[in-house]
């Protein structure tokens, strides 16, 4: 097998790297691997001594089995330093159309999970996954890479995990879930990515603002309904109190029963009043002569 290698240049140092480090990895098989960064600055990795990729991203080159020398380089210009690498077999990514083609309609749970990027070592994220008498399809998103690590005491049915995140590199391990099928959705602006439902309302300063993306929620559940045939029916998010550790969190903190569909509806028109309300009662035009 021909690497990817014997095409690619030598390299010159950065003039002022700020960050150097030195791997030797193992490739177990022939084949293509992805390499993936996630870097608060400008970073490039280098595999034997050629230039495979340079700032955030995602490179997929074919290797041949064998040990490599890896190494890092990164310039930061940031008052704070954040670096994540991941390597490993190249997966597929898929669009939602392709994906509602895959993914067999059957009656399931389906459960949300979002958090923005794990703040500890290595980027880990564990999931306590609660019990279910029904096959649970889990929905991990993230806007950074998290290498999510499924914790499931009760041995909950998963029958598959879909993952999506803003920035390449996120990852699933876990002893319960070794023959679960992982797909990754194409990164896309077409979907959405549900912070929170539960609105936190502002009005000051002449400003009305909402920390929520209930009004989300049904464009999700858009997405949701065309892959599995299902609207959601848990929700975990990262700012809730239910949430006992910053890196560990409970899946679903919230079941979506019909009575939460209500109230999220109830809550997007009262959101609406209150949007309409504050532009009626704020006429900026009159303040100045």
């Amino acid at each position: 097998m021909k690497d990817d290698l014997e095409e690619n240049v030598s390299h010159g140092a950065y003039e002022s790297m700020w960050i150097y480090a030195i791997w030797s990895i193992n490739i177990e098989s022939d084949g293509e691997y992805d390499f993936s960064q996630y870097t608060s600055w400008d970073t490039r990795i280098i595999l034997d001594g050629k230039i495979i990729h340079s700032w955030d991203g995602r490179a997929t080159i074919k290797l041949s089995k064998g040990t490599y020398i890896l190494e890092l380089e990164h310039i930061n210009t940031f008052w704070f330093l954040d670096i994540l690498v991941n390597y490993g077999a190249a997966v597929d990514e898929y669009t939602i159309e392709e994906l509602s083609e895959i993914i067999e309609v059957q009656d399931k749970e389906i459960w949300y999970v979002w958090r923005s990027e794990s703040y500890s070592e290595g980027h880990i994220s564990e999931l306590d996954i609660t019990k279910s008498s029904q096959e649970v399809s889990l929905m991990l998103f993230a806007d950074s890479p998290v290498n999510w690590v499924i914790n499931n005491p009760y041995k909950t049915r998963i029958r598959e995990i879909v993952m999506y995140s803003w920035e390449y590199g996120s990852t699933v391990t876990g002893r319960t879930i070794e023959d679960v099928p992982v797909y990754y959705l194409k990164q896309s602006y077409d979907i959405p990515v549900i912070y929170d439902i539960v609105p936190d309302c502002d009005d000051t300063g002449g400003y009305f603002y909402c920390d929520s993306d209930i009004d989300e929620v049904d464009d999700l559940n858009d997405v949701v309904e065309e892959i599995f045939w299902n609207k959601l029916t848990g929700f975990t998010w990262e700012y809730l109190d239910e949430v006992y550790d910053e890196d560990k969190m409970f899946v679903p903190v919230l079941i979506l029963d019909e009575a939460w569909y209500q109230k999220i509806a109830d809550n997007q028109q009262k959101l609406r009043d209150l949007e309409k309300k504050s532009e009626e009662e704020k006429d900026f035009n009159n303040i100045f002569d």
